[in-house]
């Protein structure tokens, strides 16, 4: 399988999906990927109440989203496709069925905030004000 695509970013690979069979490999083997680990992690810990998708490509992308969590079904996992839809671009939620455990969510952050402040705490500045 060979995974070089144009593109040097996961965020742009949804978007060059639809044409490109790299694209929707690399989509396919990151998902699955990361499903694998999140297995790995509920073996060790004994399983899992939920599962929180931040950041990025956690935040922002329901393709990313919903093949993950699809990988994920034996664990419980349902997705609920209109809430996976509707929670992108700083809106938070629950992105599988309310009335399932374990569940999955989505929870905004400010990535480049928080390094600015670790950046700063570790540099022996001054702690910046909340």
């Amino acid at each position: 399988m060979i995974l070089a695509t144009a593109c040097s970013s996961l965020y742009a690979l949804p978007d060059s999906s639809a044409a490109s069979s790299p694209a929707k490999e690399a989509i396919e083997l990151f998902c699955y990927r990361a499903a694998c680990m999140i297995g790995q992690l509920t073996m060790a810990a004994g399983g899992f109440e939920a599962l929180v998708f931040t950041g990025g490509i956690g935040e922002n992308s329901s393709l990313i989203r919903a093949k993950t969590i699809g990988y994920l079904a034996i664990l419980g996992l349902e997705l609920d496709e209109e809430a996976n839809e509707a929670t992108r671009f700083g809106k938070a939620g629950i992105i599988t069925r309310a009335d399932r455990t374990p569940c999955a969510l989505v929870v905004p952050t400010n990535e480049e905030r928080m390094i600015a402040f670790d950046t700063r705490s570790l540099s022996g500045l001054e702690s910046p004000a909340a």
